[in-house]
């Protein structure tokens, strides 16, 4: 056997590993999502949350695009680490009864992790100061994260943070994102 037959086989043995790294990264992220999606009591066709690819120009500003397959809205960091982003629309017409267009506030998530044989760390891309660990478990109906709870807690909460301000307050750092439409008068 040659030294290149012997890198050849090593690499087929990696790319089966990085195959299943990937299906499971996947199945993380869908795990994450779902999730969340039912802690803040959304029904699964919901257009409230939308899974979003972000990329990272050269200067480290990110640009969230919404993802037109779920597949699409996960990105490897090359660091070992996975990245995808969500959106959390908030929106009504505060009651009114004029024909305005409806004011809403969109809230931008950079969800990363590192996903191990049975455990997946998560953190928010806008800062790590707060990591998760969420032990994994599988079978053949997919992928399962257990103590997840105290994450989804904590980017609601960091949601609720940015709701309680004043709109004349200066913004404080968060971990997440916002956006808060303007509202069109007729």
């Amino acid at each position: 056997m040659t030294k290149y037959d012997q890198l050849y086989k090593a690499f087929i043995q990696w790319d089966i590993e990085f195959g299943n790294l990937e299906r499971r990264s996947v199945s993380a992220m869908l795990a994450f999502y779902d999730g969340f999606k039912r802690k803040l009591g959304f029904a699964a066709s919901d257009d409230r949350i939308a899974l979003h690819r972000i990329e990272t120009n050269i200067s480290g500003v990110t640009n969230h695009t919404e993802a037109a397959n779920f597949t699409d809205a996960l990105v490897e960091t090359g660091n070992g680490s996975c990245q995808f982003g969500m959106t959390v629309t908030v929106k009504g017409n505060n009651g009114e009864s004029a024909p305005r267009a409806e004011r809403f506030i969109q809230f931008y998530l950079d969800i990363r992790f590192i996903l191990r044989q049975d455990e997946c760390e998560f953190w928010s891309g806008y800062g790590e100061s707060q990591r998760f660990r969420s032990l994994v478990n599988e079978n053949d109906s997919g992928l399962f994260l257990r103590g997840k709870d105290d994450m989804f807690d904590y980017f609601i909460g960091e949601m609720e943070n940015v709701l309680r301000r004043k709109p004349w307050d200066q913004p404080e750092t968060a971990s997440i994102g916002f956006d808060l439409s303007s509202r069109n008068t007729r």
